[in-house]
């Protein structure tokens, strides 16, 4: 494994980029540094002092910071399953530095500001996980007329994480066991297709 600190601005981003990742923890996390890589964006820093970097990261919008900060959380399940890993220790740090550059990191244009929680920016997501009897289902409530495409997981009993991608309508049938809502994105052939999201989460049955 080795560490790649990228410095833009005010903030220094480390990532672990496992050259041989042996374990759930560092394939999982290896490919959310992938996805966010073409996520995060840069601009002009504001007020730069002299010998400062010019420019800072930043994010293109609210729901950007949402979708990494899931994908993110789903790296951290990976990283506490028994399939883990011999990497996940090291992971585990990187994965929380990468939290704390995520929740701060400014919208491009906007100005540095404080983002939401994860629990807080949830509140503007398509979809709702409801329960009728034994078994949970996945709505799609907020974006009617609108495919939401969404990545769920599930922990079974052994411990391990088992993740499926479902392109929604209305609803859809998930099981006896509460899932971890992973990723959402309303489809759009672009940056939210099957194909793309399938790109960032490849070990997902679909």
């Amino acid at each position: 494994m080795f560490l790649r600190a990228v410095a833009l601005g005010a903030w220094l981003w480390l990532s672990a980029l496992p050259a041989n990742a042996d374990g759930a923890c560092g394939d999982a996390f290896s490919r959310w540094v992938k996805n966010s890589e073409a996520t995060y964006q840069s601009q002009p820093k504001a007020a730069a002092k002299p010998g400062e970097n010019a420019r800072e990261a930043c994010l293109p919008n609210e729901a950007a910071r949402k979708s990494l900060q899931r994908s993110l959380a789903s790296v951290r399940r990976h990283c506490e399953a028994p399939d883990a890993g011999a990497d996940a220790e090291a992971t585990k740090p990187l994965v929380e530095i990468n939290a704390d550059v995520l929740a701060t990191t400014p919208i491009c244009g906007g100005g540095s500001r404080l983002a939401a929680s994860p629990s807080e920016a949830d509140g503007n997501s398509c979809l709702s996980l409801n329960q009728a009897g034994s078994v949970y289902y996945l709505a799609n409530t907020r974006c009617t007329g609108s495919k939401v495409i969404a990545v769920v997981e599930i922990k079974l009993s052994s411990g391990a994480i088992k993740c499926r991608g479902h392109v929604i309508a209305s609803q859809t049938k998930l099981g006896t066991t509460k899932p971890n809502i992973n990723y959402e994105c309303v489809e759009n052939g672009s940056d939210c297709s099957t194909k793309s999201v399938k790109g960032i989460f490849p070990y997902c049955s679909w």
